[in-house]
C-alpha cells in the first residue's frame, strides 16, 4: 500500500511539474497576455495584484469654465506640487465617463422628502423618464498610486531555501484544486498602512482627493469590460473586499481580437434580458431586447507631445479629448514614473551622452551632422541645465485614449476624427496594429504597461502632464436636489439643484437671482419655488408684480394659498402685530417710520415720533394708526398742562410730523400698517404661500434712496414689512422643519439700511432652522453688500447689457473681470432657451439652462411674457378666486366665472354649516 501511495503522490507531483512548467513557457512566450487578470484582492484602501500593491483614489472634478490662464497657470503648479510628493513612483491615471444613476438619485431625493404634496410622486416619474431619455454622463477620475512590490528576489530565495516542503504540497493541492487566492490579513495589513501616508497626502493638497471605495472600483472593472454597453448592477455584496478569486467574476465577457488587428470585438450577454422581455410581451409592438451586446474598441497611444506648449490655449492637451465637437466620449489612462532631480539629471545626462556621441562620430566621418540631431542635442543641453537650476521632476510614461462604438465603421471614423482632432494642437495620436488586446489589458486598474515600444514613451516636465487639466469639468449643482437643468459649456451634464442643500451643510443659505427683465429669471423663480412646494417644503414667495399667481392653476401642487395684500386685510402689517415683544414692536415701528419719512426725518422729528411710539406702546393694543393720532394731537408734549415755548414748539413738530404721516397713510394700501384693526393670517406649513402686493409703485432700482416719491416709500416699506413678516417662518424655534424664503423684487428691501440687516438676519437663522433664502433682483448691485453678500452661495445670472451692471454680475460671480467674461455676460442666449452663469456651492462656475420641458402645462403656468396675438390668456393674468384665508376656490378667466365661484363656495359652506334636518339645536 505505501509503495502505491507513493506511486500516487509521484504521479500528481510529476502532473503538477508539467502544468507549472507549461504556464511557465507560456508567460516567457506571451508575457504580455496573462492567462487571467493580474489583481488578487482590492478593498477601499489598498489593491494587490500577483506582484504589486496600489492604492486607488477618486480626484474631484475642478470648474474648467470663466478662469482666466493666469488662474489656470496656479491650479498647475499646484497640482504639480502635489505629484511631485510621490517622489520616484508609478501612477496610474484614468479618466472614465459613467452614465448617472437615476434610479438612485430619485431614490435618496425621495427619502429626503418628507411630507411632499399629491403631485410629487408624478413630478419625480417625469424627471426620471426624461433624464433616461437623453443619457447625460459624468465625468470620473481616478489616480492609483504605487506602494511598492509584494515579493522581491532576496525574500523568494529565502522562501525557497527554508519552505520546500510547503511549497511542493502548495504545487500540488493547486494542480488539483487550483491556485489558491488567499492574502495573509499581515500582507493586507502592511500594505494599508503603506497607503495611509498616500491617502494623506493627496486629500490634503491642492486634488482633495478621497481614497476610492470598494464599489467604485467594482465599476470601474465591469465599465471596462462593457465599453459603450449598459453596465450591470452593483453586486449585492456591497462594500466588501474582494478576493479569493472573486475579481474574475468582474471581466466576464468574450474578447474577440482576431476580426480585425486595429480593434476588439466584445461581446457580453444582456443581464436586463429577461425582465425587458416582460415588459415586451405586454407592450403592444415595439423592438423585441437584444440577448446580447456587442461593441467595437480601439486604443490609442499618444506617440508625441511638444516639450514646450501653452499651458492653457482653451483646450489642454488631456481635456482637450472632451471637446464636444467630437460628439463621443473619450477615455483616458496613462502610467507614469515620476523621477526626482536628482535620478531626472542622471537620466538627461545619460541620453545627452548618446546624442553628443553620434553627434561627434558623424562629424568625425566628414558628413554633415542632420538637423534632428543638432535639435535634440540643443533640446538635451537646455532640459539639462534646466533640471539642475529648476529642480524639475520628469514623467516617464505615454497616455493611451479608448474609442469605442457599435459598428467598425463608426470605430474607424471616430478614430480618425480624434487622430485629426489632436494634430491640430500639434499632438500625435499612433493606432497601432496587433496591439489592441495588450493595451485594453493594461488599462485595467493595478495592471502594468504591456506595449513597451520606445516610440510611445514620452520625457515630459510634471507641469506638462498637469497641464492637460485631467480633472476638469463642466459639472454644477449638488448632485443631490431635484433636476434643475443642463449645463451648456463644452458638454452636458445633469445639473441638480436643492435650495436646501447649502443650510443642511452649514453654508450659507442664500441664492441670488438677477438679470435684465426677459432673461429667464422669473422662470428660474418659479422653478425653484415649484420644485420645493410639491416636495412640502413650506414656501414662501413674495410677489409684488402678480406673475407667481399662475402657480395656483398647476395641478398636484396642492393647498396652494395666496394673499393678496389689500383693504381686506387691513392692519396685517402694523409694526407692532408683527412684534413678539413691545420692546420689539418699538424698534419696528421706529424703522418703518424712518423708511416712510427718509431724508425728512430730522432730529427734532425723530424726537417726537420716538416719544409717541414709546407712549402708545405702553397703551393697551397699540397700533401705528394710534401714533399718527397722538402726533396729530401735539405728540407727547401735548398731554403736559403746563406748557412753555420749547414745548410749544414741540408740539408744532409733532403735528407737522402727523400730517404727513397721515398723507402717506391714505395712499392706497397704507391701511396694511395704518390700521387700528386687527388680522391675523397665518402662514400654512408644508404649502406654498404667495403674497402679492397688486397696486406697489416700486421705485426702479437707479434712482436713489432721497429721491422717493411718497408711494415709492410706501411701497419699500410695505415690501420691507412683508418680509418682516415671514420672518416668523424662520423664528419660530418650535418647527425646524425645511422652509424657503423667494423674494422677488429684492433691491427693493436689501438697498435700504434695515432691509439689508433683515436679509443678513434671516440667512444667520436660516443655516440653523433649516431655511433656504432665494432673492430675485434686477440687477447684482444691490446684492453685493457685505451683510447680503456674506449669505449667497448659490448664484444664477443672466443677461446684462450695461457695462455698470455687468461689473456688477462679475463682483457677484467671484471671476475675473476681463472682456471674454463680459461678453459672455452680455450675449447671454434670452427668451424660451435662454441661458444663465451659475455659481454653484463647490464654487464651480458655468453657463446652463433651466430645463422643464418635459412638462408643458407647467412651462404655460411660468409663462409671463405678453399676449402674442393667438388670444391666449396668460395664467399669471388669470382670475385667481380665494376666501379670506388665502385658500385658493378656482380659478376664472372672466369677471362671471369668479363670481359664479364664489357663490359655488359661498353655498357650499352654509350647507356644510348647516344643522341636519330633524336634529335638536344645542343649547350652548
Amino acid at each position: 500500500m505505501i509503495v502505491i501511495a507513493l506511486f500516487i503522490l509521484a504521479g500528481i507531483a510529476g502532473f503538477a511539474y508539467m502544468n507549472t512548467s507549461g504556464a511557465k513557457r507560456a508567460d516567457r512566450t506571451s508575457t504580455a497576455l496573462p492567462a487571467r487578470l493580474s489583481v488578487r484582492y482590492f478593498d477601499d484602501s489598498v489593491l494587490l495584484t500577483d506582484t504589486e500593491a496600489w492604492t486607488y483614489l477618486r480626484l474631484p472634478t475642478v470648474s474648467v469654465e470663466f478662469r482666466t490662464a493666469d488662474e489656470w497657470d496656479r491650479v498647475i503648479q499646484s497640482q504639480a506640487h502635489s505629484l511631485a510628493g510621490l517622489t520616484d513612483t508609478q501612477i496610474h491615471l484614468k479618466t472614465v465617463f459613467r452614465e448617472y444613476d437615476i434610479a438612485d438619485w430619485a431614490e435618496q431625493l425621495d427619502k429626503r422628502t418628507h411630507h411632499g404634496v399629491d403631485g410629487w410622486a408624478d413630478l419625480l416619474v417625469a424627471q426620471q423618464q426624461h433624464l433616461w431619455d437623453e443619457q447625460f454622463l459624468q465625468k470620473e477620475v481616478y489616480l492609483g498610486v504605487r506602494l511598492g512590490s509584494r515579493t522581491d528576489e532576496a525574500t523568494s530565495q529565502l522562501k525557497a531555501a527554508f519552505a520546500t516542503v510547503g511549497r511542493w504540497f502548495s504545487l500540488m493541492a493547486d494542480s488539483v484544486v487550483g491556485p489558491d487566492d488567499v492574502i495573509d490579513e499581515k500582507e493586507i495589513a502592511k500594505w494599508r498602512g503603506k497607503a495611509t501616508p498616500v491617502q494623506r497626502m493627496l486629500r490634503g493638497g491642492a486634488f482633495q482627493a478621497v481614497p476610492a471605495s470598494i464599489d467604485e472600483l467594482t465599476w470601474l472593472f465591469r465599465h471596462h469590460m462593457h465599453p459603450a454597453m449598459p453596465v450591470p448592477p452593483a453586486s449585492t455584496r456591497r462594500n466588501q473586499p474582494w478576493g479569493s478569486g472573486e475579481v474574475q467574476h468582474l471581466v466576464e465577457g468574450v474578447v474577440d481580437n482576431t476580426e480585425s488587428r486595429y480593434y476588439l470585438r466584445i461581446t457580453q450577454p444582456n443581464w436586463d434580458y429577461l425582465k425587458q422581455l416582460d415588459s415586451y410581451r405586454q407592450e403592444d409592438g415595439g423592438t423585441p431586447p437584444e440577448r446580447e451586446y456587442t461593441s467595437y474598441v480601439a486604443t490609442l497611444s499618444v506617440s508625441r507631445v511638444p516639450r514646450e506648449m501653452d499651458t492653457w490655449d482653451g483646450n489642454p492637451w488631456i481635456h482637450h479629448a472632451e471637446d464636444p465637437s467630437l460628439g463621443f466620449p473619450v477615455e483616458f489612462s496613462a502610467r507614469w514614473d515620476i523621477h526626482p532631480p536628482r535620478k531626472a539629471k542622471k537620466d538627461v545626462e545619460k541620453q545627452l551622452q548618446k546624442v553628443a556621441g553620434q553627434r561627434r562620430h558623424i562629424a568625425v566621418s566628414g558628413a554633415e551632422v542632420p538637423t534632428s540631431v543638432e535639435d535634440a542635442f540643443a533640446d538635451g543641453r537646455s532640459l539639462d541645465v534646466e533640471v539642475e537650476r529648476a529642480r524639475k521632476y520628469l514623467v516617464y510614461g505615454a497616455g493611451r485614449l479608448m474609442v469605442s462604438a457599435h459598428s467598425p465603421d463608426e470605430l474607424t471614423r471616430r478614430c480618425e476624427v480624434l487622430i485629426e482632432h489632436y494634430r491640430n494642437i500639434g499632438i500625435d495620436v499612433a493606432w497601432s496594429p496587433n496591439d489592441q488586446l495588450r493595451l485594453f489589458v493594461e488599462q485595467f486598474p493595478g495592471d502594468r504597461v504591456r506595449l513597451k515600444v520606445r516610440a510611445y514613451r514620452q520625457v515630459q516636465d510634471l507641469e506638462t502632464i498637469t497641464a492637460g487639466l485631467f480633472t476638469a469639468t463642466n459639472s454644477l449643482g449638488d448632485g443631490q436636489g431635484p433636476y434643475l437643468g443642463r449645463t451648456t459649456g463644452r458638454s452636458e451634464e445633469i445639473v441638480y439643484f436643492d435650495p436646501l442643500f447649502a443650510p443642511r451643510n452649514n453654508k450659507p443659505p442664500g441664492v441670488a437671482i438677477v438679470g435684465a427683465p426677459g432673461g429667464g429669471k422669473t422662470f428660474t423663480t418659479l422653478t425653484i419655488a415649484y420644485q420645493a412646494a410639491i416636495r412640502g417644503i413650506t414656501t414662501v414667495l413674495l410677489d409684488p408684480k402678480g406673475d407667481a399667481k399662475g402657480l395656483a392653476t398647476i395641478q398636484g401642487l396642492g393647498d396652494v394659498r395666496i394673499l393678496e395684500l389689500g383693504a381686506n386685510m387691513a392692519g396685517l402689517l402694523d409694526p407692532f402685530s408683527l412684534s413678539e415683544s413691545r420692546e420689539s414692536g418699538v424698534l419696528l415701528a421706529m424703522e418703518t417710520i424712518r423708511l416712510l419719512l427718509g431724508g425728512e426725518l430730522t432730529a427734532e422729528r425723530e424726537n417726537a415720533v420716538v416719544g409717541a411710539i414709546r407712549y402708545v406702546s405702553m397703551q393697551p393694543s397699540p397700533n401705528l394708526r394710534k401714533v399718527i393720532d397722538l402726533l396729530l394731537a401735539g405728540g407727547v408734549e401735548a398731554l403736559n398742562p403746563s406748557r412753555s415755548m420749547y414745548t410749544e414748539q414741540q408740539v408744532s413738530i409733532a403735528r407737522s410730523v402727523g400730517s404727513l404721516l397721515e398723507v402717506i397713510s391714505e395712499l392706497p394700501l397704507g391701511n396694511l400698517c395704518f390700521s387700528e384693526a386687527r388680522v391675523d393670517v397665518k402662514l400654512v406649513r408644508n404649502r406654498l404661500s404667495i403674497i402679492t402686493l397688486a397696486g406697489l409703485s416700486l421705485p426702479t432700482a437707479q434712482v436713489s434712496v432721497d429721491r422717493y416719491t411718497y408711494a415709492q416709500r410706501l411701497s419699500v416699506t410695505l415690501l420691507y414689512l412683508v418680509t418682516h413678516y415671514t420672518r416668523s417662518l424662520v423664528t419660530d424655534p418650535l418647527y425646524t422643519g425645511p422652509k424657503a424664503l423667494v423674494i422677488d423684487e429684492a433691491w427693493a428691501v436689501t438697498q435700504t439700511q434695515q432691509g439689508a440687516q433683515l436679509v443678513a438676519e434671516v440667512a444667520r437663522l436660516g443655516r440653523s432652522r433649516n431655511t433656504a433664502l432665494v432673492l430675485v433682483s434686477q440687477n447684482a448691485k444691490d446684492l453685493l453688500a457685505e451683510d447680503v453678500r456674506n449669505c449667497l452661495t448659490t448664484m444664477f445670472v443672466f443677461r446684462s447689457e450695461d457695462p455698470g451692471e455687468i461689473s456688477a454680475d462679475i463682483e457677484l460671480l467671484r471671476i475675473s473681470d476681463n472682456a471674454e467674461h463680459r461678453n459672455a455676460i452680455a450675449t447671454l442666449p434670452t427668451g424660451r432657451h435662454s441661458e444663465c452663469i451659475m455659481r454653484d456651492i463647490r464654487g464651480h462656475v458655468g453657463t446652463m439652462r433651466v430645463d422643464m420641458s418635459y412638462l408643458p402645462e407647467v412651462v404655460a403656468a411660468f409663462d409671463s411674457t405678453p399676449d402674442d396675438g393667438t388670444g391666449r390668456v396668460q395664467s399669471a393674468a388669470r382670475r385667481i378666486v380665494t376666501d379670506t384665508s388665502g385658500r385658493v376656490l378656482g380659478v376664472a378667466d372672466t369677471l362671471e366665472e369668479a363670481d359664479a365661484i364664489r357663490s359655488d363656495s359661498a353655498r357650499t359652506t352654509v350647507l356644510r354649516d348647516a344643522p341636519a334636518q330633524g336634529a335638536v339645536p344645542s343649547s350652548n
